[in-house]
């Protein structure tokens, strides 16, 4: 499997048509449809091999997949912004996404333009279009009628489009020659006239490189293209039921808006039977990521996919908050040379220090929480002392009944004391995790910090042993406060 990688440059007007609730005005597409490309090339392998038998595999059973071709600006490709990212109408540089927060108010709205996002930064884009002014013609005696006017809408010409066609390597190579027979392209509607003059600017095969998302917690689905589901009788639907039905998992969430599909067949001057679509940029947050995702990826997903309908991408949820990606810092390229000692020593301790902060206040957390009124400060003391010998887990499974009971009666949540003591390792696995994900400034987490310095990472008993003597500490605390206020009583 390859894929034969497609730049355009359009060189004039170019006409794409969309629906439209205007009688006098034509609209176009944001974008080049994968239709468009197909029928360009069909036309082109007609003409110079003529309706061989390989002629309705490729072009109309599916032996290539003519993806749509989108905005490409600064080297970046643009897709339709998810529908999960709302933009504030007053502060236009705030953007969230609803599946990750609950912040979503009135001056928020869907973001109807193209996008590239990178980490927490969105960058928005909205292809240039032009307006022209025509005169209905009256083809019997060559002049315009009198008072008949249309308009149409086109995109504006210097502008570029990447996309790409999916199959074997030997029928990508044909493709390849027969686009490269003739860079000049003419693509969409009145071609023939000032409309649809384009270049071919890149054109090159390259390796199927599977994406692999394995490792997603939470799997978000977004339809690059417009996507055409059926439900069990056949019918194109919206319903996110037949969705799950055809992904095999569960939709916790889903952000989407509707397209209706119709396109003509100009050998037979008539148009295919009108489909609904899940519009591109419907977003689906996953339960979990479906066992044959990198089919889905790979052959589209739903109707017509060949046409550049269903295209998809698996990504891991948003974060919360964005930004525009104008206000993104250039990054510092990493030095060449090795990172001296001094400096190494320096990220330990920054790295042992927030680490040791981070267990502090989890530990602080876990106190407030609990009600410790019939623990004994001797009880608390030895263990503290079994978490400073670095014997706690020998020692604790030593403990009396009498000491056992008091803990069981002791609860943080779900779970009483005792539990809690006897999963700790579990439990500082988890809070080890999520200290690397801890923010040194605006754009580095404490993994950066580790990974780029080199520096060596302390052991969980290591850290299991701080957590624990400032656990059983705080208690202490708790406690004697406690005993004060019932003195004062």
């Amino acid at each position: 499997m390859q894929t034969l990688n497609i730049k355009i440059e359009l060189k004039s007007p170019v006409l794409f048509s969309a629906q439209s609730g205007d009688n006098t005005l034509t609209q176009t597409l944001s974008y080049v449809p994968g239709t468009s490309l197909l029928g360009l090339l069909a036309g082109r392998y007609i003409k110079t091999k003529g309706k061989t038998a390989d002629f309705a595999r490729l072009f109309l059973r599916g032996g290539l997949r003519f993806h749509n071709l989108y905005p490409y600006v600064d080297a970046d490709c643009y897709y339709p912004c998810p529908m999960s990212i709302l933009r504030n109408k007053i502060e236009h540089e705030d953007f969230i996404n609803m599946f990750a927060t609950d912040e979503i108010k009135p001056e928020y709205k869907a973001v109807s333009s193209f996008a590239n996002i990178k980490e927490d930064y969105i960058s928005l884009h909205q292809p240039a279009k032009e307006i022209f002014f025509h005169h209905e013609r009256n083809y019997q005696t060559g002049i315009s009628k009198e008072g008949v006017i249309f308009n149409y809408e086109a995109l504006a010409p210097e502008q570029v489009f990447l996309g790409k066609i999916m199959g074997s390597s030997e029928d990508l190579k044909l493709i390849q020659e027969l686009l490269k027979s003739d860079p000049s392209l003419r693509l969409g509607k009145s071609k023939t006239s000032q409309y649809g003059n384009c270049r071919l600017t890149e054109c090159v095969l390259k390796d199927y490189l599977p994406i692999d998302s394995d490792n997603l917690e939470q799997p978000l689905l977004i339809l690059l293209s417009d996507t055409i589901v059926k439900n069990p009788c056949g019918n194109s639907s919206i319903d996110t039921a037949n969705l799950e039905r055809l992904l095999g998992v569960e939709i916790l969430g889903s952000a989407v808006d509707q397209s209706r599909v119709e396109t003509v067949v100009n050998a037979h001057k008539a148009k295919k039977p009108s489909e609904l679509a899940f519009k591109a940029g419907s977003c689906f947050l996953l339960k979990e990521l479906p066992p044959n995702y990198k089919l889905f990826v790979r052959n589209g997903l739903g109707e017509r996919c060949q046409e550049g309908f269903g295209q998809i991408s698996f990504v891991e949820n948003h974060p919360g908050r964005m930004s525009l990606s104008r206000n993104r810092p250039e990054p510092v390229p990493m030095p060449t040379t090795q990172v001296p000692q001094i400096v190494k020593t320096i990220a330990q301790k920054c790295y042992e220090l927030t680490v040791e902060n981070y267990l502090s206040n989890k530990a602080s957390e876990i106190t407030n929480i609990m009600d410790a009124k019939s623990l004994s400060k001797s009880l608390i003391g030895r263990l503290e002392s079994f978490a400073a010998d670095g014997s706690f887990d020998e020692s604790f499974a030593e403990l009396r009944k009498l000491s056992v009971d008091k803990l069981k009666n002791i609860y943080l949540g779900n779970k009483n004391l005792k539990e809690y003591l006897d999963g700790i390792d579990k439990e500082i696995d988890t809070m080890l995790a999520n200290s690397r994900m801890l923010s040194l400034g605006k754009n580095k987490k404490l993994m950066n910090l580790i990974t780029e310095t080199g520096i060596t990472e302390r052991p969980a008993e290591y850290w299991k042993a701080i957590f624990l003597k400032t656990l059983f500490l705080s208690i202490r605390r708790k406690l004697k406060i406690q005993e004060g206020k019932d003195e004062k009583r």
